[in-house]
């Protein structure tokens, strides 16, 4: 496999790699099968809402896995993906600060701050490990400082901020358990696929995602079984509906940002 250190010169993907290979929500099967939930309707549209969405035949992800973008054109993407990723424990925070009531909910989403900051381990710290990446890909501290967000981007984090802050809490709830936590994991084996094109990149440098890709399956499991209870009426169910599909909908518009910016 040919690849590139220079900002310019694409790098050149492993032959046969097929991008688009295996698009399935899989924490979210895996879930269905393990609490027997198969064919429970709601989880179901979900499944089939997730593994349909545009957002996983991205052309980003195909030129990505397919070793059509250069340094550059990567490093702009993974600068742009480190502003939900920064800020990803604020949304949480704004949404728990709703939960007025309810322990065991409240607990569910508290935990997933902790581990968000790495169990307050600090190099563990989830927005300090894809800044690793994004230096290991040769960007600077201080350019890093200086980016800005872009249109999309922008859109991406203020769904999650508004959201989170409008106290919908079963809006909230599908937004997070459904609509983050599965699609974060199918992204990141997006990602991964785009990384392993880069043959001088080391397993540490990628671990946000390598490390997203395994425990977002747990997350998973965790967030939806303490959703599916409130689930009691359509009523309920459409409200997390609303979630789901506005974060996957300002999920995929960070991508078309992005692919914008670097002409694809």
């Amino acid at each position: 496999m040919a690849t590139s250190s220079t900002g310019n010169s694409p790098i050149v993907a492993q032959p046969g790699l097929d991008w688009k290979v295996e698009v399935e929500a899989k924490p979210l099967r895996i879930y269905l099968k393990q609490r027997a939930l198969e064919g429970e309707p709601f989880l179901r549209k979900v499944l089939a809402h997730i593994e349909s969405h545009p957002l996983f035949v991205h052309p980003f992800f195909g030129a990505f896995s397919e070793g059509r973008l250069n340094l550059d054109q990567v490093r702009l993407w993974a600068k742009q993906r480190l502003f939900s990723s920064q800020r990803f424990p604020c949304f949480l925070a704004a949404f728990v600060s709703h939960i007025e009531e309810d322990v065991d909910l409240r607990a569910a989403y508290v935990k997933q701050i902790y581990e968000e900051h790495g169990n307050l381990d600090p190099p563990k710290v989830h927005s300090r490990q894809l800044t690793r990446l994004i230096l290991a890909l040769g960007v600077s501290r201080d350019e890093l400082c200086r980016e800005q967000m872009l249109a999309g981007t922008k859109r991406f984090v203020d769904t999650y901020m508004r959201v989170s802050r409008e106290g919908d809490l079963l809006k909230c709830m599908g937004m997070y358990a459904l609509g983050s936590e599965p699609v974060i994991a199918m992204e990141m084996v997006l990602c991964l696929r785009g990384l392993q094109t880069i043959s001088w990149l080391k397993s540490e440098d990628m671990i946000y995602f390598t490390d997203h890709a395994y425990h977002d399956y747990r997350h998973t499991a965790e967030l939806t079984d303490v959703l599916l209870p409130f689930l009691r009426s359509d009523a309920d169910r459409e409200r997390a509906w609303k979630g789901i599909v506005e974060i996957i909908d300002a999920r995929k518009a960070l991508y078309d940002g992005v692919a914008e910016r670097i002409g694809l």
